[in-house]
């Protein structure tokens, strides 16, 4: 399975992908293509989102194994991340995904998608048969042939969020949507950004 050049070309940096979030928030809009999603709520999610970028921006930091790993990597990969500012699982991965890139001293290329605007992408690496994000996409720079995929995120958030909605699903009254995104985030925080960093380098769950 291959990318094409054109869907590369279509990518952005990081810094590019931060300021295009910040941008389109300022012009009061969540998603720069479909417009049913610039609504209030999600504008809420956004403003929220760019203050877990930030913060994660200042304070993430590659943990030694991570570091090793990197280091000991072969050679360069390209990843390809499809993400949208909306999302906030996006928030509290994507900046990690750039300290790694920033960490391997050039062999990890990280360029990223808006996920609303290639969705024939999306599709041929969906999760559970929904378009969750982020997902990065692993390629040879040379050939751009896909040697590894990861996302949409670590195994205990996803384990968690199954289990969200199977509750929901099974009983009237169960958790709500709201209850699910807090129990997340929270995850996240006390996670510290660990499990993130190993799993998308390639070093299995602990």
């Amino acid at each position: 399975m291959q990318l094409t050049p054109d869907q590369i070309a279509d990518s952005i940096s990081y810094t590019e992908y931060r300021t295009l979030v910040e941008t389109l928030f300022e012009q009061g809009k969540s998603s720069r293509s479909v417009e049913t999603l610039n609504t209030p709520d999600m504008l809420e999610y956004v403003k929220m989102n760019l203050h877990r970028m930030h913060r994660l921006d200042k304070t993430c930091a590659l943990l030694p194994e991570v570091q090793a790993h990197l280091d000991a990597m072969p050679g360069p990969e390209l990843w390809i991340c499809l993400s949208e500012g909306w999302c906030g699982d996006a928030s509290q991965i994507v900046p990690v995904l750039h300290k790694i890139a920033e960490g391997s001293g050039g062999k990890i290329e990280l360029h990223i998608l808006l996920r609303d605007e290639h969705l024939e992408l999306m599709d041929r690496f969906l999760t559970n048969g929904g378009r969750s994000i982020p997902k990065v996409i692993k390629l040879d720079p040379e050939t751009l042939e896909v040697i590894g995929e990861w996302g949409p995120r670590p195994v205990a958030a996803q384990e968690m969020v199954q289990e969200f909605k199977r509750k929901s699903q099974e009983a009237a009254g169960g958790p709500s949507y709201k209850e699910m995104v807090a129990a997340i985030h929270k995850w996240y925080a006390d996670d510290h950004t660990a499990s993130t960093q190993r799993e998308a380098v390639g070093i299995n769950p602990i």
